[in-house]
């Protein structure tokens, strides 16, 4: 088994025991623990859903990838071998985390708040609307997107085709004691509400 690992990965495999084993191990707990909280960070200040922000971290770390590897091409022709299985176990390893990265995407919403095409409700202190919802990774987690309509739908509506066409009107949700610090107009933009999945039967 040494001789075949030997000639696989380099002579190098020779100096593996348990004490460089645990080392190594340390060090990639240590790794992650660097790395893992850098992105979080990244991806909320700028602003990116979290499929976004790993994509552009990426790139932008690509050139530092190919320049590293040029300067150390001399060694690595060496054990050439070895760097092909890492470069193998790096390519499924990063297939891997894009994967399980898709997979939990928007999970949040996907959860309790509904899917694509249920209603949900929207309900602030002053009142509450309910319309279809659409999960996507355009917007930042903890925020709705909410397209204004006319609420023709409410009772007392005489305008029988406003009323098919109703929407959902945000006005609804605006609170008359959230005023701009600045100005000191209303707030219509980034109202605090509390979203939640209705039964069918409930939307209008």
């Amino acid at each position: 088994m040494t001789e075949l690992a030997t000639r696989l990965f380099g002579p190098w495999v020779r100096l593996v025991n348990a004490e460089t084993l645990r080392a190594d191990f340390i060090a990639g707990i240590l790794g992650a623990l660097l790395v893992l909280p850098q992105g979080f960070a990244f991806a909320t200040l700028a602003g990116l859903p979290p499929i976004s922000a790993n994509a552009t971290s990426s790139i932008v770390q690509f050139p530092g990838y190919v320049t590293s590897t040029l300067a150390y091409w001399s060694d690595i022709r060496l054990i050439w071998r070895t760097a092909l299985l890492l470069c193998l176990a790096s390519a499924a390893g990063a297939l891997l985390g894009a994967l399980v990265l898709l997979a939990l995407d928007n999970g949040r919403a996907r959860t309790s708040k509904g899917t694509d095409g249920e209603p949900a409700r929207l309900s602030s202190r002053t009142g509450a609307v309910v319309a279809p919802v659409e999960v996507t990774d355009a917007v930042m987690p903890g925020v709705v997107s909410l397209p204004h309509g006319w609420g023709h739908g409410a009772p007392g509506t005489v305008q029988r085709i406003a009323a098919d066409h109703a929407g959902a009107n945000s006005n609804e949700l605006a609170d008359e004691l959230l005023l701009d610090e600045l100005s000191g107009n209303a707030v219509l933009n980034g109202i605090p509400v509390e979203l939640a999945a209705v039964a069918t039967d409930s939307a209008r």
